[in-house]
């Protein structure tokens, strides 16, 4: 972990606390020292400091109270989901080992939520799945020259709310590995959200950032991109012919081929 590749205050400060933890300069039940000393030693202001505890108290590595010195937890039985993303890009010893666990999570997870979805609404699963084939559809397969075809969005663009949502995006990318990306996390996203459970959807909404970074770097390659439509049609059609065990099967086959992706890549 280089502290020298953080871009801005708030992410020197945090990758600075967050190696010296996970490498126990910092031990759990310890206190950090000062907030004028560390911000001082960290070369950043106690405002930015202060920010950044802040939010590492909320996902879990450390405990603040007014009027009483920061301590580092014990992270193994504090950190939150939030933390996820963190651990995965700056506990590099590790970080592997949580990108293929989070790969397993969605393999085990997904089938609960997805089954749940098509009881309460396999009309919503339908419109999810088709604007994904439909958006698969008008991306340009060219690395060279990455353009959406966004005039053609507009016969639904509008027309509801996961249109409305999934082109915004689409259009903000800035190229078609990260569109991919997103549109792979985004129909697992609006099933999840589907399902009877709302906490399925709050779980998968906390593991976007590490899923996009992770899913981004896979759909580098073409043929994982035409392999991720062919998967969005066989879903469509299955939920269209009513068929519910085809769709599990075809989510567990991408899910599992996204594993062995993963693997050979790492």
């Amino acid at each position: 972990m280089d502290i020298l590749n953080a871009t801005t205050p708030n992410g020197l400060a945090e990758t600075y606390l967050i190696d010296s933890i996970v490498k126990g300069k910092y031990e759990h039940g310890k206190i950090l020292p000062a907030e004028r000393e560390l911000a001082e030693h960290i070369g950043v202001t106690r405002t930015t400091l202060r920010e950044v505890t802040g939010r590492m108290g909320r996902d879990g590595w450390l405990t603040i109270r007014h009027g009483r010195p920061t301590r580092v937890n014990d992270i193994k039985n504090t950190l939150s989901l939030t933390a996820l993303n963190s651990l995965c890009y700056l506990d590099e010893a590790n970080s592997s080992s949580y990108i293929k666990d989070i790969l397993d999570l969605r393999c085990s997870v997904a089938p609960l939520y997805i089954s749940s979805a098509l009881v309460e609404s396999r009309e919503g699963a339908i419109q999810v799945l088709g604007l994904a084939v439909r958006a698969s559809e008008l991306m340009s397969t060219s690395f060279d020259e990455f353009r959406l075809k966004s005039e053609l969005f507009e016969d639904y663009k509008a027309s509801v709310e996961y249109g409305q949502v999934l082109v915004s995006r689409l259009e903000e990318s800035e190229n078609i590995a990260l569109s991919a990306a997103w549109l792979d996390f985004w129909v697992y996203q609006q099933l999840a959200h589907l399902a009877s459970n709302k906490i399925y959807g709050l779980v998968v909404n906390s593991l976007k950032p590490t899923y996009m970074d992770v899913l981004s770097g896979l759909y580098q390659s073409a043929e994982n991109i035409h392999n991720l439509r062919a998967h969005h049609r066989t879903v469509l059609k299955s939920l269209k012919n009513g068929k519910t065990a085809e769709v599990l099967e075809s989510f567990d086959r991408f899910g599992a081929k996204t594993m062995k992706l993963w693997n050979r890549a790492a």
